[in-house]
């Protein structure tokens, strides 16, 4: 039977009491209908696990007790960070929580030539949104490494800092796709904003030792093209 996954940024000890948030528990007890005693798994995003059991509430204050020693689990496949150009709400929204289930290390937003999002909306706010997004996504997936976030970079301060074997940036003008890239250990993968890289921009990355890569005829939404490439990626490596 699955077991509920709860994310908990707290160090795991046998037998002790941890407080997890108001709004875990009103999940639990609330939505999923759990009962006190009934066991769930904790996860602090950075490879640890451990199963809990829980704890009668008291008002608005949910505790679990550990039940079983830590569980470390070391990241699984190739290591894949992506530079994601911002894009609006949803679709960012959405691009995030796939990359977060398709294991990715990393996910830095991009300010590029033609983004279109207002800067001054990128708050603290949206980034603990960001935050919550992945870590769910983790919590439905069973993945234990939850993907860092990054503050927003422009574009080539964020690629110039890049080390990777591999470093990909995804344009529908290339003539060489995805599929032909040798798989490597670590890879990063650029993707733009609706309408593209600029042509310079694309030039500017090659410099750096990006290669433009593509995913087919097909012009996808950023999203989608995060999906696909991100499935490709993984399926060259042997992982599906």
């Amino acid at each position: 039977m699955d077991i509920t996954r709860v994310y908990l940024e707290k160090e795991f000890l046998f037998e002790e009491e941890l407080q997890i948030t108001e709004q875990a528990g009103r999940h639990l007890f609330k939505v999923l209908r759990k009962k006190t005693g009934d066991e769930v798994e904790l996860f602090d995003g950075r490879g640890s696990s451990c199963i809990a059991s829980l704890i009668e509430p008291k008002k608005n204050e949910y505790r679990v007790k550990v039940t079983s020693e830590n569980y470390f689990s070391a990241r699984k496949g190739i290591e894949i960070d992506i530079g994601l150009s911002l894009i609006k709400n949803d679709p960012f929204s959405l691009a995030l929580q796939k990359s977060a289930e398709l294991g990715v290390k990393s996910v830095t937003p991009l300010i590029t030539e033609r983004t279109q999002v207002n800067l001054n909306t990128t708050s603290k706010n949206k980034k603990t949104r960001w935050n919550s997004i992945v870590r769910g996504a983790c919590e439905q997936c069973g993945d234990n490494w939850v993907p860092e976030i990054s503050d927003p970079m422009d574009l080539f301060s964020w690629a110039e800092e890049i080390n990777s074997e591999t470093k990909l940036v995804l344009y529908p003008g290339s003539e060489k796709r995805i599929t032909e890239i040798p798989i490597s250990d670590s890879i990063t993968l650029a993707v733009g904003p609706v309408g593209d890289f600029s042509e310079k921009e694309i030039k500017q990355l090659e410099k750096i030792g990006f290669i433009p890569v593509s995913i087919g005829e097909r012009i996808l939404r950023a999203e989608t093209a995060v999906i696909s490439s991100l499935s490709c990626l993984r399926t060259m490596a042997g992982e599906f």
